[in-house]
Parts: structure tokens; sequence; C-alpha cells
């Protein structure tokens, strides 16, 4: 753990702030920031540590996706994730990942047209 930091709201520029901290006090490269969705938080990260990898964070992305659709569908929809985010398969790589969130992209935009410009981004 490279930092606690307590800030009474959260924001792009917080994080800024936080990961320049970082690199003042000595932190020369960071692979990969996983984070939710805030805006602003990509550029924050780009910012200070250029040559990151951004991912968003699953929990956050399903939980995104299933508080967005109809209450009746929330069953189907959480469990269809669960098949595509088996984070306790490690025969699964990130190919059959990436495919199988397509198709459920794919089946469940008709409906949800919302989903698919907020969603791909993300794993683009």
């Amino acid at each position: 753990m490279l930092s606690v930091v307590n800030h009474p709201t959260e924001g792009a520029l917080c994080w800024k702030d936080d990961l320049d901290t970082l690199k003042d006090r000595g932190v020369k490269e960071i692979d990969l920031v996983i984070s939710d969705a805030l805006t602003g938080i990509e550029n924050a990260v780009c910012a200070a540590f250029p040559c990151a990898a951004h991912q968003f964070c699953v929990a956050h992305l399903k939980r995104q996706i299933i508080n967005s659709v109809a209450h009746k569908d929330k069953p189907a929809i959480a469990s269809e994730l669960s098949e595509v985010f088996r984070m306790e398969d490690d025969s699964v790589d990130s190919l059959w990942g990436y495919e199988h969130f397509v198709t459920f992209v794919d089946r469940w935009e008709k409906k949800y047209p919302t989903l698919n410009p907020s969603l791909t981004p993300t794993f683009a």
C-alpha cells in the first residue's frame, strides 16, 4: 500500500493531487490503475503517469449496468454478467471475456440502448 487518504468528496482533482504526491514521494511508474468510472479520472491518471494502463473496476461496471436496467431484467442480466466476468475461473482469458461481453451488449442494447455507448469505451 502506497497511500491512504480521506477526502470529504471524491473528484478527479483529488486523485490528480494524490497521484502527483506519489510521484513526489519517488514512485516512477505505475503499470495499471483500476478505478471506478469517475469523470476525469482517466485524465488524472494520464497526466501523472502517462504510460499507465487504465481499467475500470468490474464490480463498479456490473453495479452500473444492473442499476441502469428495469427491475424485472436485473436477475437475468446479473446472471449473464456473472458468466461474462468469471473471476474465479483461471482458464478464461481476456479475449473470451471480451467476446462474451460484446455478445452481452449486442443482446441487451436493443432494449437498453444507453448501455452500448456507456460500456464499450470501458473495454475498447
